[in-house]
C-alpha cells in the first residue's frame, strides 16, 4: 500500500497534469478523465470531486486555466436585420421521426433560409430516468444517443441549409443531462460531458446559446417551459412575461397553436411550435401532438410567420407549393 508522501506526491502530479490539460478542455470532468488516461490512474470521478473539495485553490486554479468556450457560452445570440429563417424544435432523438426530418429538409432547400433554429430537446436522454426506462442499461446508451442525433438531425438539417446560418437552443430535456453529469457523472460513458461538445456542434458548423435568438427587437425564439391545457396558452404565458413587448416562437408544446394582439401601431405574436418526433411514444398513450415546423421571414418593422403542419402522409404545404418525400 503507497505511504503518504506516495499518495501526495502522486496528488500533486496529477493537479499540475490537470493544470496542463486545462487549457484545452471545457470542463473539470474532461480535465480530470484526461488527466486519468495520461498517468495511468483509476480514478473515479467520486473521488476527483474529493480531491477538489478539499482543494478548492488547487481548483481555483484549473478552472481559470479551462478553454475559453467553457467561460463564454453566450445566452443569446441576436440576428440584425432582413432575414429568412425556419424554427424546428422537440426531436427528442431515439425517438425522432426521420420522414419528418427529411420532409422538413425538402421545404428548407426550397426555402433557402438565412438562419435555421433548432429550438430544443435535440435529444430525449429517456435513460436519465428510472421512471421512464427502468432498463439497467440505460445510462450506456446515452452516447449513441447524441450519436444519433448527429447523424439523423445536425448533418440533415445542416446539408439542407447550406451556407445558411445555423443554431442549437437546449431544451429541458437536453439539460437533463448536464444536470445529472453534476449529481452522478460516473453513470454515463460519454465522450464528452457539455452539450456542445457533445454534439460535435463547431464540427458541423453550429453556434450554440444556452437561452434564446432575438430577432433585432421583434422576435424570440425560445424553447420555453410550460404547457398549457389549450392551443396557443402557453405562448400567451410567454407574452405575458415580455408584457406583450416582443413576439415569441416556442416549442415543449409537441402541438401547433397560436395567438396575437395589436400593441399601438403594431401586431405581436405568439407560435407554439409543433414536434418532430414520433406521436406514439413508448411511454405515452394518446399523446395530443403534431408534426410540423415553423418558418418565417423578417422585413424591416414587420416579421411573418408561418406555420408548417406535417401530415399523417408525410406532405405539407407551403405558399400553395405541396411537398412530399416522393
Amino acid at each position: 500500500m503507497p505511504d503518504k508522501a506516495t499518495k501526495a506526491a502522486e496528488l500533486t502530479e496529477a493537479l499540475a497534469c490537470a493544470v496542463r490539460h486545462a487549457p484545452s478542455c471545457q470542463s473539470l470532468i474532461q480535465v480530470t478523465r484526461l488527466v486519468n488516461d495520461d498517468l495511468g490512474l483509476n480514478w473515479t470521478d467520486a473521488k476527483w470531486r474529493g480531491i477538489w473539495k478539499n482543494g478548492p485553490q488547487e481548483k481555483f486554479d484549473v478552472e481559470q486555466q479551462l478553454g475559453l468556450d467553457a467561460r463564454t457560452i453566450v445566452k443569446t445570440i441576436t440576428v440584425a436585420g432582413d432575414c429568412k429563417f425556419v424554427v424546428a424544435g422537440d426531436f427528442h432523438v431515439p425517438y425522432h421521426d426521420t420522414n419528418a426530418i427529411a420532409l422538413m429538409c425538402k421545404v428548407i432547400q426550397w426555402w433557402k433560409p438565412d438562419i435555421g433554429i433548432i429550438n430544443g430537446d435535440l435529444n430525449d436522454f429517456p435513460g436519465l430516468s428510472s421512471k421512464f426506462d427502468p432498463h439497467p442499461t440505460r445510462a450506456t446508451r446515452a452516447q449513441s444517443e447524441v450519436d444519433s442525433a448527429k447523424r439523423d438531425v445536425l448533418i440533415p438539417f445542416g446539408v439542407a441549409m447550406g451556407k445558411g446560418r445555423k443554431i442549437v437552443l437546449p431544451g429541458n430535456h437536453d439539460d437533463r443531462l448536464e444536470i445529472m453529469l453534476w449529481k452522478q457523472p460516473d453513470l454515463f460513458s460519454l465522450r464528452a460531458t457539455s452539450l456542445p461538445e457533445l454534439w460535435e456542434l463547431a464540427r458541423f458548423g453550429y453556434e450554440y446559446a444556452s437561452d434564446c435568438v432575438l430577432f433585432d427587437d421583434l422576435l424570440e425564439v425560445v424553447h420555453g417551459n410550460k404547457v398549457a391545457s389549450e392551443a396557443g396558452y402557453s405562448v400567451k404565458g410567454e407574452l405575458l412575461k415580455r408584457h406583450w413587448g416582443i413576439s415569441v416562437i416556442m416549442n415543449h408544446i409537441h402541438r401547433r397553436g397560436s395567438t396575437s394582439a395589436r400593441v399601438g401601431d403594431h401586431w405581436v405574436y405568439g407560435n407554439e411550435n409543433p414536434c418532430m418526433c414520433s406521436l406514439e411514444p413508448s411511454y405515452m398513450k394518446r399523446a395530443n401532438w403534431s408534426l410540423g415546423f415553423t418558418l418565417g421571414e423578417k422585413r424591416g418593422h414587420n416579421v411573418n410567420i408561418i406555420p408548417v403542419d406535417i401530415f399523417a402522409d408525410y406532405t405539407c404545404t407551403v405558399a400553395g407549393r405541396w411537398f412530399g418525400l416522393d
